[in-house]
């Protein structure tokens, strides 16, 4: 029978016991962040309208025939994720306005509402007030005439 010496185990313990010491320092999870803007909560979508009065804007057409449109909800969660809900029509719709989907993350600065979903990425004018906001879609930037004004209530 072959004996192990006592440098051989002590390598061992010493391999052993650096196993455990790097496996313990690895990085604590970061503290989520919660947001504390205003815009936290669920707001509902009264009115979609061009800025510009008058202005023909195609993808409203298609939106006013959804009989669900004005049951649009979007959520605004305090671990800054964008849920959309109580409208799937609407909400494949506004895709082709909005950057929206199951991983959409948002941010509000300097009433700039960011949405970021994926790769992308779109920044909105938002007045904001205690029970009531507005956000401006731009359509099509070059063209402010295309800019479509959404208003939400904020509900309980």
């Amino acid at each position: 029978m072959k004996k192990f010496s006592l440098k051989a185990l002590s390598s061992c313990f010493m391999i052993i016991l650096l196993g455990f010491a790097i496996l313990s320092c690895k990085d604590d999870e970061e503290t989520p962040v919660v947001e504390t803007n205003p815009i936290v909560g669920s707001w509902q979508l009264t009115e979609i309208t061009p800025e510009k009065a008058g202005a023909q804007i195609p993808q409203l057409a298609i939106l006013g025939n959804i009989s669900c449109l004005y049951d649009l909800v979007f959520t605004f969660q305090a671990n800054n994720k964008f849920v959309p809900s109580k409208c799937d029509t609407a909400i494949t719709l506004m895709q082709s306005l909005l950057p929206i989907g199951p991983d959409t993350k948002w941010t509000v600065v300097n009433n700039k509402l960011t949405l970021e979903n994926g790769t992308s990425k779109q920044e909105f004018a938002i007045v904001q007030g205690t029970n009531d906001l507005s956000i401006i879609v731009a359509i099509d930037p070059t063209n402010s005439d295309l800019n479509v004004k959404m208003k939400l209530v904020k509900i309980p």
